[in-house]
């Protein structure tokens, strides 16, 4: 007797592939951050960027959560909690823009001010 003919599946179920973190990202305001690397709960820090979606985030504060893991706040969003064994993408600072706070991206003042 022979075994029945399997049926073969028409659509494949699994999920799809995960995309590679992008090698850098440059911020509205000109800053640019590169070289992703996985960071856990205790290698983070406040001012670190972190790729949250695709979206760079900075940290604005930290707080320890149940069981070793990092309650972490960013900027402009809720915060959210980094268990124990979880990693995260944690970005470099490769470039600052020039502006900001009392700053200005045109011509240095000449010293003249008359």
């Amino acid at each position: 007797m022979t075994p029945p003919a399997r049926r073969r599946q028409l659509y494949d179920f699994s999920p799809p592939a995960p995309e590679p973190p992008p090698s850098t990202v440059r911020l509205d305001d000109g800053t640019v951050l590169a070289k992703p690397t996985p960071a856990g709960p205790r290698q983070l820090a406040r001012g670190d960027w972190l790729l949250i979606g695709r979206q760079a985030c900075q940290i604005v504060d930290l707080r320890w959560g149940e069981g070793g893991g990092r309650i972490v706040r960013v900027a402009g969003r809720t915060p959210f909690s980094v268990p124990h064994a979880a990693t995260v993408q944690r970005f470099d600072l490769v470039t600052r823009s020039i502006s900001g706070p009392g700053r200005t991206a045109g011509p240095p003042a000449t010293g003249d001010s008359r």
